[in-house]
């Protein structure tokens, strides 16, 4: 094998751990487990430890954006539930 194969290839970001992506979320452990049970958010088993790629992190989060338009909400993520007599616009008063 050459030894110069994966000389050009780029250096792997440092793996989030279930903590940390729970930390950066501001989610509980059993909702991240959740996504990654369902195949949502990708993750590396490594022994025990379950890791996210912090790419996987930001397609899931992209994946899971709001877009707005004047009116309130175009488009809401799949994890998105709207409550009862909740048009989609925060701050407005509902007169």
């Amino acid at each position: 094998m050459d030894k110069n194969k994966h000389a050009h290839a780029e250096p792997l970001e440092p793996l989030l751990s279930v903590a940390a992506v729970c930390a950066i979320l501001d989610a509980g452990r059993s909702a991240l487990y959740g996504f990654m049970a369902s195949g949502a958010l990708p993750y590396v088993k490594l022994g025990d430890r379950r890791l996210i790629e912090p790419a996987e992190l930001r397609r899931f989060v992209a994946e899971r954006r709001v877009q707005l338009n004047d009116d309130g909400p175009l488009a809401r993520g799949p994890s998105v539930r709207s409550l009862p007599g909740d048009d989609g616009v925060a701050g407005r008063d509902r007169a």
